[in-house]
């Protein structure tokens, strides 16, 4: 398979982080639910605007990710980029408000739904992919 194919995949994969944002995510709340829920909990500039903030930055860089697909000259190293920043700003927002209070443990405390599990699917796909096509030669 070529280079190409593979980033395609990578991108494409990106679609089940985004379809997984409108999912219940946690305590059967969606994405967006559990940014508006951190937003009001927290001060600005607290740990849970933030989070909130940060969450909105995955979402949005899913969607980087997928209009990259229409891009004749998007770089692998782009590719990479929109994924790290989606993957870091998930990570930090999950491990800023994991064990922050008893209100926070109440909200993200309970089971993780389906939505993560698409999410974390999507990442790992499109990890996968573009690994594969960062290893590939150029020409093919």
């Amino acid at each position: 398979m070529e280079r190409k194919t593979f980033r395609i995949i990578s991108k494409v994969a990106l679609l089940l982080v985004i379809f997984g944002f409108f999912m219940p995510v946690a305590c059967g709340r969606t994405g967006f639910e559990l940014t508006k829920t951190m937003g009001d909990l927290g001060a600005e500039g607290s740990t849970f605007s933030i989070a909130s903030f940060l969450l909105i930055l995955m979402f949005v860089s899913a969607i980087v990710g997928m209009v990259l697909l229409l891009v004749k000259r998007s770089t692998l190293l782009l590719d990479w980029i929109v994924l790290l920043t989606g993957l870091g700003s998930g990570g930090m927002a999950y491990l800023m408000v994991r064990g922050k209070g008893a209100i926070v443990r109440s909200v993200m405390e309970g089971s993780l739904d389906v939505g993560t599990y698409f999410i974390i699917a999507g990442w790992t796909i499109s990890a996968v992919a573009l690994t594969v096509a960062s290893l590939l030669n150029p020409r093919e």
